[in-house]
């Protein structure tokens, strides 16, 4: 998918909302910290008790649905709850698994039960009732997994549609019936979740991880004399999980980037090291930031960076010897 992607511009716009406001949709600009086991035991047990409670209490006391026998809660939404509330961190407990997971599902199993009900009887219906679950749980696999929202509750969501009387006589009523209890299960998981710990992760597509290059041994008589062990251990790139650089080049968009040093190695190449005192410090702002203007910047940490190689005969920065404007205000992108 394009850097461009939703969860790259909710991340760049929640960063301009206050921390308290932008963490219920999951921002955090560095790492929550790594909870005790039984804190997480605590808010998993929290979740899931106030998640199907919600369910079945809207359900079973609200007289429109009461009227329209819709059973207080879909079995399937049970399986749900352990992920959405005790494995937070799973892709499969992402909001696009559990909406569109449930919904194909449904779909799924509606669509298959609807053409089952076109036998001639009833009775030919209930001998084939088995044949219509395998198919509608089978097909729900597949499609799931074709449009990336494998959750594995939803196979049993699309089981029910077939082989449970009470939803068979939903119809096609049992697909806005899904949409709520996703919608209530979700709501409840983002406040609750977000109290200790993060959630979600991602909403639409998990953030690519670039690895970090190796700092090339440069070797010789011109750098032996500066690169002492404290200078090659310090050396790192984090680069930002939405932006590939071609080559070896890699640049960390969305960060603080401080440059101790400017090794000048060749006409082609730069290599960033650290050294004793710090000659660049720049900060990565958002668009509006009158100081600093990167479209891709959304939250900041400290790293140190290697560039290698950049474009050759580069166009310096002004007043930051040997940083390359190619390398920071026009990087190369692969997915323009």
């Amino acid at each position: 998918m394009s850097a461009y992607s939703f969860d790259h511009w909710q991340q760049y716009y929640l960063a301009e909302w206050p921390a308290w406001a932008s963490r219920w949709l999951g921002y955090r600009a560095t790492p929550p910290p790594k909870r005790p086991e039984y804190i997480i035991w605590l808010w998993s047990f929290i979740g899931a008790f106030c998640g199907i409670s919600l369910i079945q209490a809207v359900f079973e006391q609200a007289q429109y649905f009461i009227d329209r026998g819709v059973p207080p809660i879909i079995a399937s939404y049970g399986a749900t709850a352990v992920l959405i509330y005790g494995a937070i961190d799973a892709p499969l407990a992402q909001p696009r698994a559990l909406f569109g997971g449930h919904f194909i599902g449904g779909l799924t199993g509606v669509c298959i039960t609807k053409l089952f009900h076109l036998l001639p009887t009833e009775q030919r219906f209930q001998d084939l009732v088995w044949l219509a679950g395998s198919l509608s749980c089978a097909l729900s696999v597949v499609f799931m997994q074709m449009t990336a929202t494998t959750h594995p509750p939803a196979g049993a969501t699309a089981l029910l549609a077939a082989v449970n009387p009470e939803i068979r006589d939903l119809g096609w009523y049992y697909l806005p019936v899904i949409l709520l209890t996703s919608t209530l299960a979700l709501v409840v998981a983002i406040l609750v979740n977000n109290i200790q710990r993060r959630y979600p992760v991602f909403w639409f597509q998990p953030a690519v991880s670039i690895p970090a290059p190796v700092a090339p041994d440069l070797g010789g008589p011109e750098t032996d004399s500066i690169q002492d062990d404290s200078e090659r251990n310090a050396t790192k790139v984090n680069s930002a999980d939405h932006i590939k650089m071609k080559g070896e080049v890699r640049y960390l968009m969305s960060a603080r980037l401080i440059v101790h040093n400017v090794l000048k190695t060749s006409a082609s190449t730069n290599v960033m090291t650290s050294a004793a005192k710090p000659l660049v410090r720049l900060l990565c702002r958002p668009p509006s930031h009158p100081t600093y203007h990167c479209p891709f910047a959304y939250e900041c940490h400290p790293v140190y960076a290697t560039f290698a190689p950049l474009m050759s005969d580069p166009t310096n920065i002004p007043n930051y010897p040997g940083l390359a404007r190619s390398a920071v205000v026009n990087p190369i992108r692969e997915d323009y």
